[in-house]
């Protein structure tokens, strides 16, 4: 039996990059295949029930929570921005500053300092977790009754 992922040649310079049915992996459809994989559809599938149930692309979704749970952690605690972006899926500080932007008008820095009133000390060291915030002990999926 033979797995629907298997590895590709990329064009330059022949890294290997992972597929799927000929589609190759990036990381915005990584998280799609990945969710579908664990739903037990088809990526297209997965998609469709994802949009019609949360009104919302499955990316769409994913770069909001990114974005909730930073904001979380840029109000609670004192930990570096770089560190914050990372924890919570962005390629990096960079990315999640374009983003904040983007979708929010302010940057993470402008959110800090708008939230902790100049009071830096005041913010923990680290968070009481860096784990994504529990829904009430219930998994939210698009495709649950």
């Amino acid at each position: 039996m033979h797995s629907t992922l298997d590895h590709g040649i990329d064009g330059a310079g022949g890294a290997q990059r992972p597929r799927h049915r000929g589609v190759y992996f990036t990381k915005r459809n990584f998280v799609e295949v990945a969710l579908a994989a664990k739903a037990n559809m088809s990526p297209a599938l997965f998609r469709k029930r994802f949009t019609a149930t949360a009104g919302m692309s499955v990316h769409s979704y994913v770069l909001k929570e990114r974005i909730e749970r930073a904001c979380e952690l840029i109000d609670e605690c004192n930990l570096p921005l770089a560190t914050i972006a990372a924890q919570c899926g962005f390629s990096s500080q960079s990315h999640m500053t374009k983003i904040f932007r983007r979708e929010l008008g302010a940057t993470p820095s402008e959110l800090r300092r708008r939230s902790d009133g100049g009071d830096v000390a005041a913010k923990q060291e680290f968070p009481h977790s860096l784990a994504p915030p529990s829904h009430g002990g219930k998994a939210r999926t698009p495709w649950s009754h």
